[in-house]
């Protein structure tokens, strides 16, 4: 009995002394810092920022040779804001093209590193300076709002100048010529232009669209809704303006003085000829994805349509 009663004495030391010991040998565990991501510049709520303007972040708590990746969203809207880009191994980026004068943008970064952990900053807010004004025409006192888009100026405006008796108002309406300015045959829109601006050529449409077409890098804007005017489109088909160049749906013009179409589609002449004689015009309608240069069409060698004028700044 008293053999059976030691035994049983021992047996618990022995338990006791293999369950300190193993207490004495564990290790801490290692508590990880949480992985921040901090927007540095543009400051939140800055104005008056340079649309060359990069964008720039740090991040807390990263490990020493555990790769960070970054994701940087920018918009128009908090709610809705686009990736622009991802997978960023850099702690800024740079893409001034997709900035316009005088627009409110927002932006935030998302990071992630090698061991799955994930930061996503707070919602910065900036506003771009702005690149616009108004000039008086000298020949009529009528006044025209203009807007920088990229190195262009652009009128914001359609040319309203009666150059004589042809130049004529939508429908032959007069009320029309505020909004959607003068139609004009080529011969009278090539010198219809206020002194230090001009008809522009299909170059200068063309460094126009490529301004705006952000889309063929990054693929996530319609660049025909950036230059179309939000109101007048047939079908709820209006832009939203967000270059600011504001093109109309004024419609067309054939030579049986027939208007047609307004609210479909609109076109502006170019100062460009083809080897037919035939001058361009650059337009869309209200279906189409994207703006185009056509050539406008010949009436027995002459070129018989009325077209829009929108001024470019020499």
């Amino acid at each position: 009995m008293k053999t059976k009663f030691l035994k049983l004495v021992i047996y618990i030391f022995i338990l006791t002394f293999l369950e300190s010991c193993a207490s004495d040998d564990s290790t801490p565990s290692i508590q990880q810092e949480n992985l921040t991501v901090i927007l540095n510049t543009p400051l939140n709520n800055s104005d008056n920022i340079d649309t060359s303007s990069s964008f720039n972040w740090s991040v807390n708590g990263s490990i020493d040779g555990v790769e960070i990746t970054y994701d940087f969203y920018l918009g128009l809207n908090p709610n809705d804001l686009e990736l622009i880009k991802e997978n960023i191994n850099e702690i800024s980026f740079n893409y001034s093209k997709l900035l316009t004068n005088q627009n409110t943008y927002y932006w935030k970064v998302k990071a992630t590193d090698a061991n799955d952990r994930v930061s996503e900053s707070p919602v910065f807010t900036f506003t771009t300076i702005a690149n616009s004004g108004t000039f008086i025409d000298p020949r009529d006192n009528e006044e025209y709002r203009w807007i920088g888009i990229g190195d262009q100026i652009w009128m914001v405006d359609n040319l309203r100048f009666r150059t004589n008796d042809a130049a004529i108002a939508l429908n032959n309406d007069e009320s029309t010529v505020s909004l959607y300015g003068r139609f004009y045959f080529i011969e009278d829109a090539l010198v219809s232009c206020p002194e230090g601006w001009h008809l522009p050529s299909n170059e200068e449409f063309n460094q126009l669209i490529e301004f705006v077409a952000i889309e063929r890098e990054f693929g996530f804007f319609n660049y025909e809704a950036l230059l179309k005017s939000v109101s007048g489109w047939v079908g709820n088909t209006g832009g939203n303006n967000y270059s600011g160049y504001n093109h109309l749906p004024t419609g067309i013009w054939n030579i049986q003085n027939q208007f047609g179409n307004t609210g479909e589609e609109g076109y502006q002449w170019t100062s460009t000829i083809s080897s037919q004689g035939r001058y361009s015009i650059f337009g869309t309608t209200k279906d189409a994805n994207s703006f185009f240069i056509l050539d406008n069409l010949l009436v027995d060698g002459v070129n018989t349509q009325r077209h829009c004028v929108r001024c470019i700044k020499n």
